[in-house]
């Protein structure tokens, strides 16, 4: 959303620890710590970028260095 008056992205803060978010974030297609983990799985998603695994990893595997673990629910 753009603010009229300054013309800039307003900011919307979230609560990442609440249940809602963290289930809401697992229901988002992203690229997770996992999926760079798998072999089978980096291969695919560099083919599907038309990249080389290494390129893949170097462009993409930022993005999860901070990821939070997943999350466990009681059975």
């Amino acid at each position: 959303m753009i603010d009229p008056v300054t013309g800039q992205a307003r900011l919307r803060t979230v609560d990442i620890e609440t249940e809602h978010y963290k289930i809401a974030r697992r229901y988002m297609l992203r690229l997770r710590r996992d999926d760079f983990e798998d072999p089978t799985e980096i291969e695919k998603l560099a083919r599907i970028a038309h990249l080389s695994v290494e390129e893949f990893r170097r462009q993409f595997e930022y993005l999860v260095a901070d990821e939070p673990p997943p999350i466990h629910f009681e059975r």
